[in-house]
C-alpha cells in the first residue's frame, strides 16, 4: 500500500489491564481497543506486535527515517 505523503490518519486506542481470578500472583495481562477513525475498523489485541501492526495498516511500516518529528502544522 502506498501512503500519501501528508496524509493523517486518526486512532481511538482503549487500554486496559486484564485480571481473572484463575490467574494467581502478580501475572496479569493488558488487552486493547483500536479503531481507525476514518474507516471504522476496529479490534482488540493483546499484544503490542499486533497494535502496531494494526496502525502500520493505514500509516504504511515505520522507517528509520521518519523517527524524525513532524513539521508543525
Amino acid at each position: 500500500m502506498t501512503i500519501p505523503p501528508h496524509r493523517r490518519d486518526a486512532f481511538l486506542v482503549r487500554i486496559w489491564r486484564e485480571s481473572s481470578p484463575f490467574q494467581s500472583g502478580t501475572a496479569k495481562g493488558w488487552r486493547a481497543y483500536v479503531q481507525h477513525v476514518q474507516s471504522g475498523e476496529s479490534r482488540y489485541v493483546n499484544d503490542l506486535a499486533s497494535l502496531i501492526a494494526f496502525f502500520e495498516k493505514w500509516t504504511g511500516a515505520l522507517r528509520e527515517d521518519d523517527s524524525r518529528p513532524p513539521h508543525s502544522i
